[in-house]
């Protein structure tokens, strides 16, 4: 019987699971990490955390526990209660204990840390977003085109063009007519006349 997963998947419908004799286990959200060694980002998340209290007398996860295995209730508290009094006596003889499914806890002058696991979840509340890993994405310096972007530049180079050749046609053609001070000056006094 696997109590640890038992308590990973109960924090995950319930955010909070109580092991008598021992402490709580709950989740709390966490920011989102960016991690410079290995250049990825994990998006926001849940995290495990541990409070310890020896005094708790609580049977919700012995319940649970029951249910899932399909065994007694004093047979599911008798397996909790071993698996406690393994964990504590590896803190009391090692110092550590590490639990792969919810964290690594330590004894540092009495107290005992808990350093959780994050908790991979489908909840809405972090959009679905994934881990992210940068070196896995290549720098492209070349951007491209589309179809719709070359037509809009060719035919504004289309029409520059025969602006230009227009230009051209009369300013060789019709010279004397352009170029000329009576020309200059009746379409200034045409645009002013428009103006007033």
């Amino acid at each position: 019987m696997n109590i640890p997963s038992h308590i990973l998947d109960f924090l995950k419908k319930n955010e909070s699971v109580f092991i008598s004799e021992f402490g709580e286990f709950f989740v709390q959200n966490t920011a989102a990490i960016l991690n410079r060694e290995d250049k990825t980002i994990l998006p926001p998340g849940k995290r495990i955390f541990f409070r310890i209290n020896y005094e708790i007398h609580d049977f919700e996860f012995v319940r649970y526990v029951s249910a899932k295995e399909n065994i007694s209730e004093y047979e599911a508290k008798l397996e909790i209660k071993k698996l406690i009094y393994f964990w504590k006596y590896k803190l009391e003889k090692e110092g550590e204990v590490s639990v792969p499914e919810l964290g690594h806890f330590t004894v540092n002058e009495e107290s005992v840390n808990f350093s959780g696991n994050r908790i991979t979840t489908l909840s809405s509340d972090f959009y679905g977003l994934e881990k992210i890993n940068f070196s896995q994405i290549k720098n492209k310096t070349s951007i491209k085109k589309t179809s719709k972007n070359k037509t809009g530049k060719f035919i504004l180079w289309f029409f520059l063009l025969i602006i230009l050749a227009a230009l051209l046609y009369f300013g060789i053609t019709k010279k004397d007519r352009i170029f000329t001070k009576e020309f200059w000056e009746n379409i200034s006094t045409e645009i002013s006349g428009v103006i007033k």
